[in-house]
């Protein structure tokens, strides 16, 4: 949303919404291998387009009208 991939540790919660190579990129709890990974999109400009372009659509999924809509459909398909 602000314009910078994120690198974030491979963990329940990211791996929720993080597709590694996709829209962001996961890694181990590993100082050297964050290094790598964000020098890599520091240099890689078409490799940081993509990561973002991606992650760009990614979040229009958990914008709030969104999310709202997915839960009246699941309200209205339950009956209640």
């Amino acid at each position: 949303a602000l314009g910078t991939p994120v690198v974030v540790v491979e963990s329940a919660g990211p791996k929720e919404f993080v597709e590694n190579g996709r829209n962001g990129i996961l890694i181990a709890p590993d100082v050297d291998e964050a290094v790598r990974e964000v020098s890599s999109l520091y240099y890689n400009e078409e490799k940081r387009k993509t990561i973002l372009t991606n992650a760009s659509r990614t979040i229009q999924k958990f914008v709030p009208e969104e999310i709202m809509g997915i839960m009246a459909n699941m309200l209205t398909k339950h009956g209640k």
